[in-house]
């Protein structure tokens, strides 16, 4: 009978279930009312919770494959590359100006690559991905071996390097900073990017798309987003007159 049931019996599921409803603690109680989720205007299979005359405190628990490792290796890229067209700029303004030193700062900026080469090498001996697919095998170790050839590159670009032949360099350097930008590119970012809207009553006006990259956050700073943790200036796109077309060319 139902008496005789042990009271541990259950699916892990269910308990999940009651964690969640009874969290533990005072600051995860609700300060707001709970909502109801309603199905989205243009593609019913899709629910969400409307934010329109109240707005309330929002706490979102779900489970995602963890994708992440893909966009750290690609952030740790990208911010290399941010480094190297930061220094490349500077050269060009000393460049500009007459007894300038500008073979040892485009030295430093070889230098500087070459030690981001090192690091991203070391770090990604260590990462442990999660469930990697052939696709992610494959790319790890050839931006392993394109990352190792980068920096050989740089040494011998800086070894080359005398006051008259600053400019040409310069010219090697810019073709390293945009082979750096091709590895940055992840073919598979599978993480949605964030979408923020401007509405008035049942219209959209205007939108704005937040690459997902720019905000993940990591605890190790190269992998970490641009933006990330930074108050930032958001620049909207004005909708077409037909909302569908809005939503779908978003």
């Amino acid at each position: 009978g139902e008496d005789r049931q042990p009271l541990m019996e259950g699916s892990e599921d269910e308990l999940e279930r009651e964690e969640l409803a009874n969290p533990p603690g005072s600051r995860d109680r609700s300060v707001s009312a709970t909502r109801r989720p309603q199905l989205t205007e243009y593609d019913r299979s899709f629910s969400c919770i409307p934010l329109l005359y109240e707005k309330p405190c929002i706490y979102v628990w779900n489970y995602w494959e963890d994708h992440c490792f893909r966009l750290h290796m690609s952030n740790w890229l990208s911010k290399m590359a941010d480094r190297l067209e930061h220094g490349i700029d500077e050269v060009e303004k000393l460049l500009k100006r007459p007894k300038s030193q500008a073979k040892e700062r485009l030295v430093e900026v070889l230098l500087e690559l070459v030690a981001s080469c090192k690091q991203y090498s070391s770090q990604a001996d260590k990462k442990t991905v999660t469930r990697p697919n052939n696709l992610d095998r494959s790319r790890l170790d050839f931006l392993k071996k394109n990352v190792v050839l980068l920096a050989k590159q740089a040494l011998r670009v800086r070894r080359r390097i005398t006051v008259r032949t600053v400019r040409e360099k310069l010219g090697d350097v810019k073709k390293i900073l945009r082979r750096v930008r091709f590895l940055a590119k992840e073919p598979q970012s599978t993480l949605p990017d964030v979408f923020l809207w401007l509405l008035s009553g049942e219209k959209r006006l205007a939108y704005a798309r937040i690459p997902v990259h720019s905000i993940l956050y990591s605890v190790v700073e190269e992998e970490k987003g641009k933006d990330c943790g930074k108050v930032h200036t958001v620049y909207m796109k004005v909708c077409p007159s037909n909302t569908v077309q809005c939503v779908r060319a978003s």
